[in-house]
C-alpha cells in the first residue's frame, strides 16, 4: 500500500513538472486531448491497457457529466461514445482507461476517472473530445460545433486538426500533445518505467 502511494506520489510530481514547464506559455483556453496510448495489453506492451489522458490548462474546473470522448476508426463516419462523468478541476487532469489485448506488463498506474472495454487501434484511428454525448455522424467532425479537442493519428486516417495526422502510437510510445514551443515531449506513464 505504502509502495503503491509512493508511486502515485512520484508519478503526480512528474506530471507537475512536466505541465509546469508546458504552461509558461499555455495558450489553450479549454480541455485538451493531452496523450493517447493505444498499445496497451499487446506482445511488448508495458501497460496492460489503453489510455487518454485529459488536462484541464484553465483556472476553473469544468464539469464533464454531459461531456464524451468518442472514437472511431481511421476513415469511418460510425463513433463509439465514452461518456464522461464527474469535474476536472483547474491544472489537473482527467484519466480514462480502455481495454487491452490480454498481456502487457504491468496495470495503469493511476485509478481512472472512467473505464471502457473498447480497444484503441494503435496503428490509426481518430478520437473526438465532445461535450455532448450523442454520437457523432459524420467521418470529419473537426471544426463542427461542440468538438472541443480531436486527434486523429496515422496514416490513411481522413480527419485531424493542423496539416497532418499525428504519427501512430506503439506498445512503448504514445501520442502526446505539443508543448507551445512546439517541442515534442516525452510520454509522462513510459517515463516511469523507471
Amino acid at each position: 500500500m505504502v509502495e503503491m502511494d509512493m508511486k502515485k506520489f512520484v508519478i503526480k510530481c512528474t506530471f507537475i513538472l512536466f505541465f509546469q514547464m508546458c504552461t509558461l506559455a499555455q495558450v489553450a483556453d479549454h480541455i485538451v486531448l493531452a496523450e493517447l496510448y493505444g498499445g496497451g495489453g499487446e506482445q511488448g506492451s508495458y501497460w496492460t491497457n489503453d489510455y487518454i489522458l485529459l488536462y484541464n490548462p484553465t483556472f476553473n474546473s469544468v464539469d464533464l457529466s454531459t461531456w464524451s470522448v468518442q472514437y472511431a476508426i481511421f476513415q469511418s463516419s460510425r463513433w463509439r461514445v465514452i461518456n464522461l462523468i464527474g469535474t476536472i478541476p483547474a491544472d489537473e487532469y482527467y484519466f480514462l482507461q480502455f481495454g487491452g489485448d490480454g498481456s502487457g506488463n504491468m496495470p495503469l498506474p493511476f485509478t481512472p476517472n472512467v473505464i471502457s472495454n473498447i480497444n484503441l487501434d494503435k496503428n490509426k484511428g481518430k478520437i473526438a473530445l465532445v461535450n455532448f454525448q450523442e454520437a457523432l455522424t459524420s467521418s470529419n467532425p473537426v471544426g463542427q460545433n461542440g468538438v472541443i479537442d480531436f486527434i486523429g493519428y496515422g496514416n490513411g486516417t481522413n480527419a485531424f486538426e493542423g496539416s497532418g495526422p499525428a504519427s501512430q502510437t506503439s506498445t512503448t510510445e504514445s501520442i502526446r500533445r505539443k508543448d507551445n514551443f512546439g517541442n515534442k515531449v516525452m510520454a509522462h506513464y513510459m517515463l516511469s518505467q523507471g
